[in-house]
């Protein structure tokens, strides 16, 4: 396509992104200011599910006529690359046809299971909260940016609800039983690794990452062990480990030996017994789901519900909220140490 116009008394033509003045090319940096060009631009993105220029006319978009900072043109852009991977993929539509209760639908799944679009094959995640109230936001833009351009999604959709409030989750006494039961019934090594998860998430209440950052030798016997701060960083002193926690710990090590007479493992206490390797915070928690799927225990918030327990029992244990936060390594929600349930015991 080639558009014609005069400027600075000289005839130029504007070919694609470029603008020819006296035979040289030049950079356009106007061309989003067209309103022809730029609905040219949109539609043909549209029709060919070219993200990649949506997303440049939307950065533009953000600094001119919204005067947002150039961080949020990377988040916004996760926005709308996430509706319309939702939209063209997902819902197998074209265009901008979405139906009335579509976006509802759209954030209700980021709700409850994340982002539909995903780098390197990374399992989805719901988002917190916090990220929901962004993406609403960024929708808000994305929308006006898309009307701005020509292209509008339809006027008669719903808007989006605001984020539920993330629900309390303690795991009870009659569900960890029964993560342990299912555990159990697994041969080892499986069930030596599992029952030690389940006692150190549970009953010590580590942050898994934490758990998968942990090496063999950060267990310093008698039930202390020195917890990572960060990948190749330990805490000054060791945790005396609750006894529950010590002898499932103890017995996953053991075994863990058994394995390293076999071959060569690497540091890490959590290791796959059939590949031999380190399994990372999500190879953990995908090992609690399908502990909790083979249990019949609802796996949503599982690990945070693990959690809560432990702080619910250690509370009463240590004898003071601080003392717990001082332990975990740090503060969890007020709501959970004030909690008092008959579910979890030891905490009444």
């Amino acid at each position: 396509m080639k558009r014609w116009g005069w400027g600075a008394g000289r005839w130029f033509g504007v070919c694609g992104k470029v603008a020819v003045m006296n035979g040289r090319e030049r950079e356009l940096p106007l061309g989003w200011n067209d309103p022809e060009l730029r609905r040219i631009w949109v539609e043909d993105a549209l029709a060919e599910r070219d993200l990649e220029k949506l997303l440049e006319g939307l950065a533009y978009y953000l600094k001119t006529h919204r005067a947002r900072a150039d961080g949020t043109a990377e988040e916004y852009g996760r926005v709308l690359r996430d509706l319309f991977t939702y939209l063209w993929y997902d819902l197998g539509r074209s265009g901008v046809e979405l139906e009335r209760e579509d976006l509802v639908r759209w954030f209700r799944d980021l709700e409850a299971r994340g982002p539909h679009f995903q780098r390197d094959g990374r399992p989805r995640k719901p988002l917190s909260a916090g990220s929901l109230r962004r993406y609403l936001a960024g929708l808000r833009d994305v929308r006006a940016f898309l009307e701005w351009a020509g292209a509008p999604l339809p006027a008669n959709l719903s808007a989006p609800p605001p984020p539920r409030k993330r629900r309390l989750r303690i795991v009870g006494d009659a569900e960890y039983r029964a993560l342990l039961e299912s555990a159990r019934r697994r041969p080892d090594p499986g069930r030596s690794l599992d029952l030690a998860l389940l006692a150190m998430l549970g009953e010590e209440g580590w942050p898994l990452k934490v758990l998968a950052w942990m090496r063999v030798a950060d267990y310093r016997g008698e039930g202390r062990v020195l917890r990572r701060e960060a990948p190749y960083v330990l805490a000054p002193s060791p945790v005396d480990l609750v006894e529950e926690a010590r002898a499932a710990l103890e017995a996953w090590l053991e075994v863990r030996e058994t394995l390293a007479a076999e071959g060569a493992l690497p540091p890490e206490v959590w290791v796959s017994p059939r590949h031999r390797r380190p399994l990372d915070h999500v190879a953990l928690r995908q090992r609690l789901r399908e502990r909790a799927g083979e249990a019949g225990v609802d796996a949503r918030d599982l690990v945070r519900g693990l959690r809560n327990r432990a702080a619910v029992r250690l509370e009463r244990r240590l004898g003071s909220a601080a003392a717990v936060a001082e332990r975990l390594g740090l503060v969890l929600p007020p709501d959970v140490l004030r909690k008092r349930t008959q579910d979890v015991e030891g905490a009444v």
